[in-house]
């Protein structure tokens, strides 16, 4: 008769669970040891094991700094799980010549090595003085990590932020360990978040025009002397000067409040929503900044939206009564841009016609095959929306899009080249008689 199975006890499963982080330690201490040394872990004596497991670095942990129905735990963990994965994806040099080590094994092991090889009570004066260039570079390595987790902070209060909602603030506080003595001696990593709620206010101009807007902020950084500190980080009002963008006179140097009405949000997140809102809208503060302009139908005052150094499209802008107003936001491709014109010119292209064919969406364009036709792309270059092309590339090749991508690749190309046929047979035509007048000339 087979002997029946008992339940592991509560107390059993623990044990388990131990004995594996345990071992999972040791397996990541070895590759740890063999970027710095090939004999370091033959050293180790079983307490230097111990003391190394006892006093290994934490995961990253998210924490709301003041209590929110938004900030909700399962927004945090999903922020942590953000963490560890930037963590895990780059590396760190320890030694030249020697594997790279990631960034989330320098706080789990690297960390707690650097501090046992410093302490001669419980390891070799022998080894240490072996290792000392490696130590030399502690400090080097200790600010690098932090550095990484700050760049880190930024980016993910950008991407999880949204001004139509709210934006959020995250902080690396200064880690300390848990305790005094040796076996608690673990640095603990925490990331303060915190919700920012944004102005509505309603502007009334001349003639009696109210317009509900959202007043602007942008994330700010302390100067130390000649460096940044990316830990010490705050959102302030956001001001210009019309002076930024090509206006002259005697109160062009006088900074104005920026304003966005919910319309533009909604069409940036519409229109290049592939990259998160958040982070459109970042590249949005930072466009109005470098303050590149044109004019659109009716002189309309136009900003370029640029992102990943490419532009997209533009900022419709108002400099009216001592604010400036961002209206809306207009797609490259839209027919009251320079570039759309063009298309419209060229191709004879209007609004109807681009939402048909879906070229006035950034998120339609990555997902198309448009790249593969050098025809349709070079038509596209002529109208003046080749930086556009480049950033499709750009995302499709070498960044992971925030949203998910479903279904296969939209055959955009054959439906262009289709509806577009008559344009293309009169553009073929052109193309010999061209050459025969340059010829003649």
């Amino acid at each position: 008769m087979a002997k029946k199975k008992t339940k592991q006890s509560d107390f059993e499963r623990r044990k388990l669970a131990e004995a594996k982080s345990k071992n999972d330690f040791m397996l990541k201490l070895k590759q740890v040891c063999a970027s710095i040394d090939d004999e370091l872990y033959a050293a180790f004596t079983r307490l230097n094991l111990d003391i190394l497991y006892l006093s290994r670095g934490t995961m990253i942990n998210l924490t709301a700094k003041h209590p929110s129905l938004f900030l909700t735990r399962s927004l945090l963990a999903d922020l942590e799980r953000c963490f560890k994965y930037g963590l895990d994806e780059e590396k760190m040099v320890l030694v030249e010549g020697k594997p790279p080590v990631t960034y989330s094994d320098y706080m789990y092991v690297v960390y707690p090595l650097e501090r046992l090889i410093k302490n001669t009570k419980y390891f070799s004066p022998l080894w240490k003085e072996r290792l000392a260039d490696f130590s030399a570079g502690e400090a080097d390595r200790f600010a690098e990590y932090f550095h990484k987790v700050d760049l880190l902070c930024i980016f993910f209060m950008h991407f999880v932020s949204d001004m139509s909602h709210r934006k959020y603030h995250m902080k690396f506080e200064d880690p300390s360990p848990a305790g005094k003595k040796w076996h608690d001696f673990r640095m603990m990593q925490t990331v303060t978040i915190d919700e920012i709620r944004l102005k509505r206010e309603k502007l009334t101009f001349a003639g009696g025009e109210v317009r509900s807007a959202i007043r602007v902020v942008n994330l700010t950084f302390r100067q130390r002397g000649d460096a940044t500190d990316y830990n010490d980080s705050k959102y302030e009002d956001f001001n210009l000067k019309p002076s930024v963008f090509g206006i002259k006179g005697h109160f062009a140097e006088i900074p104005l409040p920026v304003y966005i009405q919910q319309h533009a949000l909604s069409r940036l997140s519409e229109r290049i929503g592939l990259m998160g809102n958040g982070l459109a809208q970042q590249d949005a503060i930072r466009s109005l900044s470098e303050g590149k302009t044109a004019r659109g139908r009716n002189g309309q005052l136009l900003v370029e939206f640029n992102t990943y150094g490419k532009k997209a499209g533009y900022l419709a802008v108002d400099v009216i009564e001592g604010v400036i107003l961002v209206r809306t936001f207009l797609f490259l491709t839209n027919n009251s841009t320079p570039e759309g014109q063009m298309l419209e010119e060229q191709l004879g292209l209007k609004k109807l016609d681009k939402q048909y064919l879906t070229i006035d969406k950034l998120q339609t364009l990555v997902n198309s095959d448009i790249l593969r036709d050098e025809e349709i792309c070079g038509l596209f270059r002529k109208a003046g929306c080749g930086e556009l092309l480049e950033l499709c590339e750009e995302l499709k090749t070498n960044s992971v899009p925030f949203e998910k991508r479903s279904g296969e690749e939209m055959q955009l190309a054959f439906k262009i080249r289709k509806y577009l046929q008559p344009v293309l047979e009169d553009l073929e035509q052109q193309i010999p008689e061209e050459a025969e007048q340059a010829t003649e000339n």
